[in-house]
């Protein structure tokens, strides 16, 4: 039997074109993996700093803001802000671009970077992004953050000059303990004098301090890490000092008006915008007061007659201008003008303590350190006296 052989031009070429078709779809996939790849690996080699700084994050809205006002698209604004070389935001602008591009929202993005972004500046971007006010939302989320650091300084500034003060004072005086007394006391023995009973207890603890500062020192340390790690129950007890409770509840106030007024003009409902404020604030007491006050809102209740039912929540001041923004219909103006007279007041009286806290503690240094200087001369004043005259 012979073998039939069919040999046809149309079947070869054929075959020639899905092969090569083969060929450029294996291409395709190929480039589009190395591309992914490369991809990935650029995404992992970017290194975010362990912390930023809260004026780099307020940088970043207020960058992004004005980009977004010039016309650019939210890609082409995140590209831009990623090409500078020097800037710290780098890494994070390249993350939510490539969040961007695989077809996320940036509020959806920044919720990935939860390290960047904190909770109150996702809601605040999402609401930007329902109501189609993105821009105007990242420059009010700028100015909250602006104020709240502005504020922050202040009152870090106010009370540097006391600690400064303190901490001076009590150097003086540790100097003249163990270094001028010492050697008033040396002086005292050469006349063949008696230290008085203040030299011999400071010689004595030098002494002391002297033999066993090893020990000293690990008991100084075990002392200060124990203290940090009770830092909480301690910084519980301080505030329940009346200066410092006044002081912080005046500083959550005016927290808690500017994130309300703001979130309000965001579009969010009231319910929300206190339960996402409650949830923003580190003081439970204050928060758990927010929320049971919220609850009576979801009751029907307006803002005003829901404040009555917990006094010493708000001033009198905010309540009547809360007040006054619920009858008039404009409580987010009423509520930052609150927060605004608020702060002026809280800055006053700052002022006022930093004005009485520094001569007060000079006096007392002043006032130790005469005490001091006294009891280690008696001796020498007992000494010249006891000289007889020729």
């Amino acid at each position: 039997m012979n073998a039939i052989i069919i040999s046809s031009p149309n079947i070869h070429n054929t075959s020639i074109i899905f092969a090569g078709f083969c060929f450029s779809l294996t291409n395709i996939y190929v480039s589009t993996y190395e591309r992914r790849c490369l991809t990935l690996v650029s995404l992992f080699s970017l290194q975010l700093p362990k912390r930023y700084s809260n004026q780099e994050k307020i940088l970043f809205y207020k960058q992004l803001a004005v980009l977004l006002s010039s016309g650019l698209t939210l890609l082409q604004a995140l590209q831009l802000m990623g090409s500078s070389p020097d800037s710290r935001l780098v890494p994070i602008c390249r993350l939510l671009e490539h969040s961007l591009q695989q077809g996320l929202s940036l509020s959806a993005a920044m919720l990935l970077q939860k390290d960047f972004f904190p909770s109150l500046a996702v809601t605040l971007v999402s609401a930007g992004e329902k109501s189609g006010q993105l821009t105007t939302m990242l420059k009010e989320t700028a100015r909250y953050y602006q104020q709240l650091e502005d504020l922050r300084d202040f009152v870090v500034k106010a009370a540097l000059y006391p600690a400064f003060l303190l901490a001076t004072a009590g150097g003086v005086l540790l100097f003249f303990l163990f270094y001028v007394l010492p050697i008033i006391a040396s002086t005292v023995s050469s006349l063949q004098g008696k230290p008085s009973g203040f030299l011999q207890g400071v010689l004595a603890v030098k002494a002391f301090i002297g033999n066993y500062l090893p020990v000293l020192l690990m008991l100084l340390l075990f002392s200060g890490t124990a203290i940090y790690s009770y830092k909480q129950i301690l910084q519980q007890t301080l505030l329940q000092l009346p200066i410092l409770r006044t002081l912080r509840h005046t500083l959550l106030e005016i927290r808690f008006c500017r994130l309300l007024s703001l979130l309000l003009n965001s579009g969010i409902s009231i319910t929300k915008a206190v339960s996402l404020t409650a949830s923003t604030l580190d003081d439970q007491s204050k928060s758990s007061q927010l929320n049971y006050f919220n609850q009576k809102l979801s009751q029907g209740m307006d803002p005003t007659t829901a404040a009555r039912y917990l006094p010493g929540l708000f001033s009198p001041l905010t309540l009547e201008l809360l007040s006054i923004g619920t009858n008039a219909g404009n409580l987010p103006q009423m509520l930052e003008e609150a927060g605004n007279i608020q702060e002026q007041r809280l800055q006053q009286q700052l002022t006022k303590i930093k004005e009485l806290l520094g001569p007060s503690l000079l006096l007392i240094a002043a006032l130790l350190t005469a005490a001091v200087i006294c009891s280690a001369l008696e001796p020498l004043f007992d000494l010249f006296t006891a000289i007889p005259e020729y």
